[in-house]
């Protein structure tokens, strides 16, 4: 996954860090970009939810089988406004 080219200016760029969620951020080397990108994995299912999917799946399928949203957040221990958002 690691490109050694920025996205914006296709100049070589050199590894910077971390950012806070823990992808492998990079430093174009150009003088006139000198921008910082990130290398971050395509959404999933979910888009930015951090419950894993077969979690969100499996509270769905129990929401549909007419499961309480409070008897969900007790059993799968995800709090209740997360599983009215999914």
């Amino acid at each position: 996954m690691e490109s050694t080219t920025c996205p914006y200016c296709q100049h070589r760029r050199k590894r910077n860090g971390r950012d806070q969620l823990g992808h492998q951020r990079y430093k174009c080397l150009s003088p006139t970009c000198g921008r910082t990108s990130a290398e971050r994995p395509p959404a999933g299912l979910f888009g930015s939810f951090r419950v894993p999917e077969d979690k969100a799946l499996l509270c769905l399928g129990l929401l549909a089988d007419g499961a309480s949203v409070r008897a969900l957040e007790r059993s799968l221990n995800i709090h209740r406004d997360t599983i009215l958002r999914l």
